[in-house]
């Protein structure tokens, strides 16, 4: 199965880590939990890191077409003030991706 990992853009200045800190954001390590095991069971993984950019609502469609995923699993690890744009994005989702269901909570 072609299965996308999607790391939404975290708008709050205090979800991000210093450049300094880490070169040159700080990866998704949730998502990596999800995805190792997937690829050891011969799944077609696929991260999104939308966080570097960082990508808009259109940018992370586009990107996800070009995986073109059977399907999308969304991670952001309890951050409030990503949900927002979670919540965009799912809205834009359901219209490009017409198949399937999604869960957000």
């Amino acid at each position: 199965m072609k299965i996308a990992l999607l790391h939404p853009p975290h708008p709050a200045i205090g979800s991000r880590v210093p450049r300094e800190h880490l070169s040159p954001f700080e990866p998704p390590f949730g998502l990596f939990c999800l995805g190792g095991p997937l690829m050891e069971v011969s799944h077609d993984v696929q991260l999104v890191n939308a966080d570097i950019g960082p990508m808009n609502v259109n940018e992370m469609i586009a990107a996800l077409w070009e995986c073109a995923p059977e399907a999308i699993l969304i991670g952001h690890s309890g951050s409030t003030s990503v949900h927002p744009v979670v919540a965009r994005l799912l809205s834009a989702l359901r219209a490009s991706f017409p198949v399937g269901t999604g869960r957000h909570g």
